[in-house]
This record gives structure tokens, C-alpha cells and sequence, in this order.
């Protein structure tokens, strides 16, 4: 074994292809609990592996089954189901072969011979692969935040996706400087490697404090709703107090004018003091999950008022297997479109909702009469709003939603009755 500047450079390089693959993994899987260890002692094997092989071997056939033997080992200590694991271990294998033989091609030669040692001692090139490597997981991990609803700040996702393109061109400026020695482009290659870590911590971090405050703002409202919900229910048991108190009085009014063989005002009374307890105490959803009561109380408490006719049918447990934001962000869109459509009527105003959950399957079905106006573009459905840059969100949103439970959401309407389900897969 020799110490060569390329060896030494290999060295460092591998501790940051292991940080990359680290990266891929922790984009669609989360390490078990109490495996961290054991995850760090497959993550060192990989390390040692790789480098042995590389300085004893160095054949590409052999390099290419060990990889995808200890790319599977390291997946082991991830929670998900063995399908989910071997796609892994060769989406991630096939990033860095793909890398490794491109920036071969280009620095080398495109021809590789299967089962005899490769000889190949670039440093800018192990560099180019590397970084090639780290670049295509951060597009990844972008991609899928967006596809999870995660909307960073724009100049956040531009920094993290910008700074390898930098750092790469550094490089290759630095390698092709008259006088640049061999021990100066190893070190300047571990500083930015180095830099390029710190970068990916710090986003990590900023990314996480950013989903933090955006939880913090839909707990806020959570809140809100838990307080309106509990002042709801509050002065329904006040009035039901009241009416009771009463109770004897009403009898007795009730039983004078019936004495005195007035009926009709006998069934008026009966009828304005019928009016009065409903109106002041109609609770529309008790089915004892608290996100979900007090959400539909709060946003249909002005019904009656409006003169809504309102229909429920909800069969759910107290607790769902959806998160309380997908929960709570899927109602208030679907409620406040339903409201939205049925405030531009003047008669005939019918809200209805449906929630089930059955078989690891929650249905949500929110049915409304409305104006009968949709507009379509490009055969997707678009606000009827006149400002559409402040509008059109809510679907999206819900869409989303559903797609991160392999769900669907689902419109259809007629001239008069406008309806939209969405099915969501917890199983």
C-alpha cells in the first residue's frame, strides 16, 4: 500500500461521501430508536470497508457489490419496510455510480474494464464526484420538502443548491492556477468539503427552525379554535341551566293560557321559546375528537345566523392517525370554501358533512349549494377571486395533503350542488 497524495485525498473524501449518503437516507427514512450506535458502527464499516478495498483491490466489479452490500446494511438501522429499503440502497447506488463514471469519463476515460484494478488518481476529478454526489441529494431533499408541503424560504433553498456549484468551480479555478501544488489542492478540497458540511448543517437547522415556527402559528390557531370551541360548548351547558331554572315558570305560563283557552298563544310561546334554546346552544360536531369538534363549531357558529341549513354525519374515533396540522388544514380550506360559495346565495343554503374512518381509511366529504359558476384553466379548477395571486392556495394545499398520504381529493359538482371528498390512507 502506498501513501499517495491521491490516497490521502481519497481519505477525506470518503468521510464526505458518507455524510452524502447519510443525507439520502435521512430525506425518506428515520434511524430506529436506540440504533444510533448501530448505525454509526454500520456507517464506520462502510468508511473502512471502502477504504481497504480501495487500496487493496480497487476492482470495480467487486467495489460495485460491496457498496450495494454495505448501502444495505446501513439501511437496516432505518424504520421502513423492506421494499423501501432495497429501493433505497440502489437509488442511492446508482447516484454515485452515475457520478463516479461520469466525471471519469471526462477526466479519464469513458471505458472501464469490469473485473480488472482501475487505476485512476485524478484528485480534481475524486473531488468533481464527490460533490456531484452531494449536489443531486441536496436537489433531492428540495424536492421532496416541497412534495411534503415544506415551502422554504427562496433564498434559503437557493444558498444551500448554490454553494456546491461555487465550491466546484473554486476548485477548478484553484487546480488550474500555474504553481498549484498537489498538497495545496488536497487542502484546499477538505476546507471546502468542510464548508460545504457546515452549509448543510446550518440549513438543516434553519429549515427546522422555519417548520417550528410555521407549527407554532397553526398551534396558535389550534388554540383558537379549542377556546371558541370551549366557549360554545360553555353556553350551551349555560343555557340548558338556564332553561332548566325556568323550566317551572314557562309551565306555568304555558298552563294559564291554556286554562284561560287561549291556545294559540299558548303554541306561539311554545314555539318562541322551542326557537330560542336551539338557536342558542346547536353544537353541529361532538363525536369527542377535539381537533375536529372544534374546528367544524367554530367555522359553522354563524350558520343559523346565515340562515345555512346544516347536515353532519361524522363517525370518527377521539384520535386520528393523521397529524392535527394535515387534520386541521384540510378542514378549514374545505369549510371555508363551502361558506365562501354559499355566502354569494340568497335561498337554498344546505351544508353537508361527512367524516368516517374505517379500515385505516379516513373519508371526508363536504357538500354545499352554490351559484353555480366554476372556472376552469388548463383543465384545473381556478379561484373565482379577483385577486388570484392572495387566492387558489387551499386546494393546492389539500391536494398535497392527500399526496403525502397516498390519499386523493377529489371534485365534482352539477348547476347546483358543488361537493369534495378527500380520502386519506393511514394503514
Amino acid at each position: 500500500m502506498e501513501i499517495t497524495s491521491y490516497n490521502i485525498a481519497f481519505l477525506f473524501s470518503e468521510i464526505f461521501t458518507i455524510y452524502s449518503i447519510k443525507s439520502f437516507y435521512d430525506i425518506f427514512h428515520k434511524i430506529k430508536k436506540g440504533w444510533h450506535w448501530f448505525a454509526f458502527g454500520t456507517y464506520f464499516l462502510y468508511f473502512a470497508v471502502t477504504v481497504l478495498l480501495h487500496f487493496f483491490v480497487s476492482v470495480p466489479f467487486v467495489n460495485m457489490g460491496a457498496n450495494i452490500l454495505l448501502l444495505f446494511c446501513i439501511s437496516l438501522c432505518y424504520e421502513s419496510s423492506m421494499q423501501r429499503k432495497i429501493l433505497a440502497v440502489f437509488e442511492c447506488y446508482v447516484i454515485m455510480f452515475a457520478a463516479e463514471i461520469l466525471i471519469s469519463a471526462l477526466t479519464k476515460s469513458a471505458y472501464i474494464e469490469p473485473l480488472q484494478k482501475y487505476e485512476y488518481e485524478n484528485i480534481p476529478g475524486l473531488y468533481l464526484s464527490r460533490m456531484m454526489i452531494f449536489f443531486v441529494v441536496l436537489v433531492i431533499r428540495r424536492i421532496m420538502d416541497m412534495k411534503k408541503n415544506k415551502d422554504l424560504p427562496y433564498m434559503l433553498c437557493l444558498a444551500s443548491l448554490t454553494v456546491p456549484i461555487i465550491t466546484i468551480s473554486i476548485e477548478l479555478i484553484f487546480t488550474s492556477i500555474s504553481g498549484a501544488t498537489t498538497q495545496l489542492v488536497i487542502i484546499s478540497m477538505i476546507l471546502l468539503f468542510a464548508v460545504n458540511m457546515m452549509v448543510v448543517f446550518l440549513f438543516n437547522s434553519l429549515a427546522k427552525y422555519y417548520e417550528n415556527s410555521l407549527k407554532s402559528v397553526i398551534l396558535e390557531q389550534e388554540r383558537e379554535y379549542y377556546h371558541n370551541q370551549c366557549k360554545l360548548m360553555q353556553k350551551a351547558t349555560e343555557d340548558v341551566r338556564s332553561f332548566k331554572h325556568d323550566i317551572s315558570n314557562h309551565f306555568t305560563v304555558i298552563k294559564n293560557l291554556l286554562k284561560d283557552e287561549k291556545e294559540e298563544q299558548a303554541f306561539s310561546y311554545i314555539l318562541e321559546l322551542t326557537d330560542n334554546n336551539m338557536t342558542n346552544s346547536v353544537v353541529y360536531s361532538d363525536t369527542g375528537n377535539a381537533v375536529v369538534d372544534s374546528i367544524i363549531n367554530y367555522k359553522l357558529c354563524n350558520a343559523e345566523l346565515n340562515n345555512i341549513t346544516v347536515s353532519t354525519d361524522l363517525i370518527i374515533p377521539t384520535e386520528l392517525p393523521v397529524e392535527i396540522m394535515d387534520i386541521s388544514a384540510i378542514l378549514t380550506n374545505l369549510l371555508d370554501n363551502a361558506l365562501q360559495a354559499l355566502q354569494k346565495i340568497e335561498e337554498n343554503k344546505k351544508l353537508d358533512i361527512k367524516m368516517s374512518y374505517k379500515k385505516g381509511v379516513l373519508k371526508i366529504s363536504i357538500c354545499n349549494t352554490y351559484n353555480g359558476i366554476v372556472k376552469y384553466e388548463n383543465g384545473e379548477m381556478i379561484t373565482t377571486k379577483e385577486d388570484k395571486t392572495e387566492h387558489g392556495y387551499g386546494i393546492r394545499n389539500i391536494e398535497t395533503i392527500a399526496e403525502k398520504y397516498n390519499g386523493i381529493y377529489h371534485i365534482k359538482h352539477d348547476k347546483k350542488i358543488f361537493q369534495s371528498e378527500v380520502l386519506i390512507y393511514t394503514g
